[in-house]
């Protein structure tokens, strides 16, 4: 598979087993990097015609094609069921019932002389879907064991294993749009599962390490807004220098996705939240040593003489239990409770 970062193709030799449950195991993988010439290729593709798109993808088939024949070969693998190919998206439009994916499966088959599985989204765009069907059916069958399950990468899906199988959407755009519902038709409310994710991520029993930052700077906040406005979304615009109380209460809303020095939400989620007890009780139940450091390592460790992260923070194991309040220091001298009373286990770290 072949993603929006564009950092190469992903391939990965994958053994699945069934007792009483799906499990899974990768013996192999590899990520190959794109040529300057595939690169551009693709980040082009977008404004190709369709005689030049069809060609692309014959091309970016071969070329899967040979990258998987390599893998095979390299680590002698001999026994394949299928191949799964998702290829690569150049457009999706699923509102409009439109996705496109290059690298075409029949050239993969023919290469390989093995069966080729491609070509995941069409149909599910076609009956309504979002084009991800794999992605709430995997988690279903391979990650029961958690409630929630988090997909971070060019758009984040948040999904609720104990309920219907079911996605969520939090990109920025959706941030943006759960904030003015009063400014939209009903069909294009949308609810902000970026908070509801907040709020849960903070429980005890949250199994969540790290919240997406789904955020945004005033420029990259300002582009989209203009970007959904030209969708037909009559949100309001970025009031920079409020004039009144309600461009001072727009532009609070709008702080709900910036970053997380003024976004509470990521700043509890993240900053503010000890270690979930799944996390503490698996810890304990599975401890694990770093090994001896090899002889032979080329590894070094660096840091800076003052000035970086090693020695602007203190790290402190607690003796007992007790309670730590979070207080934010001002240039003035200023100060303001984050947190307050939090209680921490003997033993536990605190940054």
């Amino acid at each position: 598979m072949s993603g929006t970062s564009l950092d190469g193709v992903d391939i990965a030799y994958v053994k699945f087993t069934f007792k009483n449950k799906w499990r899974f195991e990768i013996l192999k993988k590899q990520t190959v990097s794109y040529s300057e010439e595939w690169l551009n290729n693709i980040k082009n593709a977008f404004f190709y015609s369709k005689k030049k798109l069809e060609n692309i993808d014959l091309e970016y088939g071969n070329l899967l094609a040979d990258l998987i024949n390599q893998f095979i070969i390299k680590n002698n693998i001999k026994n394949i069921d299928f191949i799964a190919s998702h290829g690569h998206t150049i457009h999706h439009k699923p509102e409009k019932n439109y996705t496109l994916q290059i690298g075409n499966g029949n050239i993969i088959a023919k290469k390989t002389g093995i069966k080729t599985i491609y070509d995941f989204r069409s149909q599910d765009v076609a009956f309504g879907g979002q084009g991800a069907p794999l992605v709430p059916i995997g988690d279903e069958l391979l990650f029961s064991e958690y409630k929630y399950c988090l997909n971070l990468g060019g758009f984040s899906n948040i999904q609720n294993l104990k309920s219907l199988i079911k996605q969520k959407r939090i990109s920025l755009a959706s941030r943006i749009l759960s904030l003015f519902p009063e400014y939209l038709k009903a069909d294009q409310q949308v609810s902000d599962d970026l908070a509801t994710l907040g709020k849960l991520v903070k429980t005890p029993e949250a199994n969540i390490i790290k919240l997406p930052n789904i955020s945004a700077s005033v420029p990259q906040l300002m582009a989209a807004i203009e970007e959904l406005q030209a969708k037909g979304f009559a949100i309001p615009n970025y009031p920079d220098e409020p004039k009144n109380e309600e461009e001072k209460e727009i532009q609070k809303q709008y702080n709900k996705v910036k970053g997380s020095a003024v976004n509470p939400v990521l700043r509890e989620g993240n900053s503010d939240r000890r270690a979930p007890k799944a996390v503490k009780n698996y810890a304990k139940n599975n401890p694990h040593s770093m090994g001896a450091w090899a002889s032979d390592s080329k590894t070094h460790v660096a840091t800076m003489s003052a000035g970086d992260f090693m020695h602007n923070e203190k790290s402190l194991t607690l003796q007992k239990a007790d309670t730590v309040s979070i207080v934010f220091i001002d240039n003035q001298g200023n100060k303001t409770v984050l947190k307050e009373s939090l209680p921490l286990l003997k033993g536990e770290i605190i940054d």
